[in-house]
């Protein structure tokens, strides 16, 4: 039975279905700066109509599930993922927030990450 099991395992990591998404490293300032413009371009009409708690909510979640997106640069990640934050803090969305930045946990590596984790997570107080 080990041998069986050891098989199946060593099947699905060369199928790639136990692989992690490399991470990247925090993107510059100027490159989010960048993605922070194209991002608020792209959602023009949502930002616009940011009338209630619940708008805010409702953008949120938008942008965390663009965020998923593996198409986009991690720029355009880190802006979405934090443009989110935003939202989710205004909206008291505690639940939303944290689900943002293990998303940002899950794309980026190196110390800036959780510092900026910290950051995000604070600005509900």
């Amino acid at each position: 039975m080990k041998n069986i099991t050891g098989f199946l395992v060593l099947i699905l990591f060369s199928a790639g279905l136990f692989a992690q998404e490399a991470k990247s490293p925090l993107p510059s300032a100027d490159d989010i700066k960048s993605a922070m413009v194209t991002v608020k371009d792209v959602f023009k009409d949502e930002y616009k109509n940011l009338k209630t708690t619940d708008d805010r909510k409702a953008l949120a979640k938008k942008l965390l599930e663009q965020a998923a997106d593996p198409a986009n640069s991690p720029a355009t990640v880190y802006a979405i993922i934090s443009e989110s934050a935003k939202f989710a803090s205004e909206a008291a969305d505690i639940s939303l927030l944290i689900e943002g930045t293990n998303l940002l946990a899950s794309r980026f590596k190196g110390e800036g990450v959780r510092q900026e984790r910290y950051r995000l997570l604070k600005s509900v107080e």
